[in-house]
């Protein structure tokens, strides 16, 4: 059985950002030894630049693949990736080799 440990929070945080990453962040440990991300709507939101109802948009839209855990919808890491680059790829057809891939 998979195991979820969530990030505790930070009792006298410095920044609110410090605050906000430690309560959005969920580890599951996988039996293969794999760790799967998964990130509430506001990590997203956070991430991608956008407001949280923007992302729950995306996720109404069937845009952004979510999950239900409890009250909350949560995004796994991977179905993330895969949405950018999706949106990177429609970009790309739409407006040609303007795109600029980030480098590592």
């Amino acid at each position: 059985m998979a195991r979820v440990n969530v990030v505790r929070r930070v009792r006298n945080p410095t920044t609110r950002e410090a605050v906000r990453e430690a309560e959005s962040v969920l580890h599951m440990d996988l039996p293969n030894n794999t760790r799967l991300e998964i990130l509430t709507i506001q990590a997203v939101a956070d991430l991608l630049k956008l407001t949280a109802p923007r992302v729950l948009q995306l996720i109404r839209d069937r845009q952004l693949k979510a999950w239900r855990l409890g009250r909350i919808w949560v995004v796994l890491e991977q179905d993330l990736h895969a949405f950018v680059a999706r949106k990177r790829e429609e970009f790309a057809e739409r407006y040609g080799s303007v795109l600029i891939t980030p480098q590592a």
